[in-house]
């Protein structure tokens, strides 16, 4: 069931958050954390009935082993060997149902062996992110650090729909205190409930406004370039590159926001996911802003314990490709995502190498040179992403070297002319001006108060807009007014209208 779906919107949401109210409004705290459990696997079986087993058979399994472990407390190689065992089951049916077939096609090409036989098992919707939670909880648990004894609230804590499907990837003591919080008990109070309305809003207008339609001259370039390359100039690659580096973004910030407005409707703030990526500059400050909640979980369970940057500075370049090497093989079983995160663990350890250098370039440049450079590494960090986004979108390697030539072999002579549809390029120009001239979603609602003048290199345009046009205060704040519910139901009403015009479009990331 997707977030952007009639089914969703007018049926699955009003009836599970009415119901949720009612039981909540009456005192019946515990059988409303019942019903938002049996909501939760309910959306989740929606998309493949049979799979729901498999939901549950994990959950359960792990909470056995979570028990396990909170027993062996004090006996350290039981608790370690109960650890690698479960930690191993949770990787095996990551591995069967992800890397499995991939696994047998690259063994069947090394060793010139035809005709292997493959699994072809259907990727079960959302394991790679209920798999990371369950190992970061067991993780934490033999730790000492979290004990959970109740199977229903660990059972509602991995399958708590707004996040169970692409993230965030939510820790333990994030969610289930909010959760069990007398407070969260009641009715989500009304500014949680109109907060949450504005940031599903605003995800909804990404996802269908701004990431459906860019996808447009996305599968266009694609579908030029395997079909007919001739066709395709320069100008059409650039097009359909920066086309998907918006795509993507829109995409996948766009269903966090729906998450944490989905969250924030039943009481419950889930951790910010993404904090303006493309205003990072450099590829390690992109990784501290895009995905926030990956890549929280890569450094604390993989960089960390790999040495970190505790070992030297040769350790510390090894952890960091082996961190972003696994990190692109959890996007895909492919090699265009293994060489994606490769490729990212290589700028990072080049910004490493440089970042000091420049740093001291940098202090001793009056403001204004020091804002210019900024903004430099601001757009060849971008430029970096999208051309590594080639890649990342790409059904194979070959695929992504052949776009990659098309972008600088200057021919202008193609007829794909995806410069001619305004529409595409029209939404290019609004998603340039969103990324880079208007506050994130997260600062909007000042769930993130960070000092724009140093995350943000702009005033926002919208601020100059309300100061001059509207005569108020020259700061852009969030407040649940007659205002914010008109421009959040045209919001709606855009969205709805193109969602019934096209068919509803799955979200990138529902297939990791």
């Amino acid at each position: 069931m997707l977030f952007n779906s009639p089914s969703f919107l007018f049926f699955f949401l009003p009836i599970v958050w009415l119901v949720f109210a009612a039981l909540k409004k009456y005192g019946k705290f515990q059988w409303s954390l019942g019903w938002l459990l049996a909501a939760s696997l309910f959306f989740y079986g929606w998309w493949n009935p049979p799979y729901l087993a498999l939901l549950v058979g994990s959950i359960g399994f792990n909470f056995l082993a979570a028990r396990r472990l909170d027993s062996l407390r004090n006996r350290e190689r039981s608790t370690r060997f109960t650890l690698f065992f479960s930690v191993g089951v949770n990787l095996f049916l990551l591995g069967y149902f992800k890397y499995a077939d991939f696994f047998l096609q690259n063994v069947g090409k090394l060793f010139q062996v035809q005709d292997i036989p493959v699994l072809n098992a259907m990727l079960p919707l959302a394991i790679s992110f209920f798999t990371f939670q369950q190992i970061a909880f067991l993780v934490d648990v033999a730790r000492g650090k979290i004990a959970e004894d109740r199977f229903s609230v660990y059972a509602l804590f991995i399958s708590f729909f707004p996040q169970l499907i692409a993230g965030p990837i939510v820790h333990y003591k994030e969610l289930v205190p909010q959760l069990m919080r007398h407070t969260t008990h009641r009715v989500a109070s009304n500014r949680f409930l109109s907060l949450g309305i504005t940031l599903f809003g605003i995800g909804l207008f990404k996802k269908v406004i701004l990431a459906d339609i860019l996808a447009i001259p996305v599968d266009s370039l694609h579908r030029g370039i395997q079909n007919t390359p001739d066709l395709v100039s320069s100008i059409d690659a650039w097009i359909g590159a920066v086309a998907f580096s918006f795509q993507i973004y829109f995409d996948f910030s766009g269903y966090s926001d729906m998450a944490i407005g989905l969250g924030l409707m039943f009481g419950v703030i889930l951790p910010m996911n993404f904090f303006s990526p493309y205003m990072a500059s450099g590829i390690a400050d992109f990784w501290r802003r895009w995905h926030i909640t990956l890549s929280t979980f890569l450094r604390d369970y993989i960089y960390i314990p790999l040495g970190g940057n505790r070992k030297g500075r040769a350790i510390q370049f090894a952890a960091i490709l082996v961190t972003m090497l696994l990190g692109g093989l959890w996007h895909g079983a492919g090699w265009t995502f293994v060489l994606w995160g490769g490729l990212h663990g290589v700028f990072i350890v080049a910004s490493h190498l440089l970042g000091q250098k420049a740093s001291d370039f940098q202090s001793e440049l009056p403001m204004l040179m020091r804002g210019f450079l900024r903004a430099s590494r601001i757009g060849f960090t971008f430029i970096i992403v999208t051309l590594l986004w080639v890649l990342f979108r790409a059904e194979t390697p070959q695929i992504a070297y052949d776009i990659w030539c098309k972008l600088f072999d200057g021919n202008h002579g193609g007829t794909l002319n995806l410069v001619r549809d305004h529409k595409v390029m029209v939404v290019i120009i609004v998603s340039a001006l969103v990324v880079w001239l208007l506050p994130n979603s997260m600062m909007f609602t000042h769930l993130a108060k960070r000092s724009a003048h140093h995350d943000l290199l702009y005033v926002p345009m919208i601020d100059i807009f309300r100061k001059f046009i509207f005569r108020t205060q020259t700061r852009f704040v969030w407040v649940s007014s007659v205002w914010n519910a008109v421009w959040v139901s045209c919001v709606f009403f855009m969205s709805l209208i193109l969602m019934y015009s096209t068919l509803s479009q799955e979200f990138i990331y529902f297939d990791f």
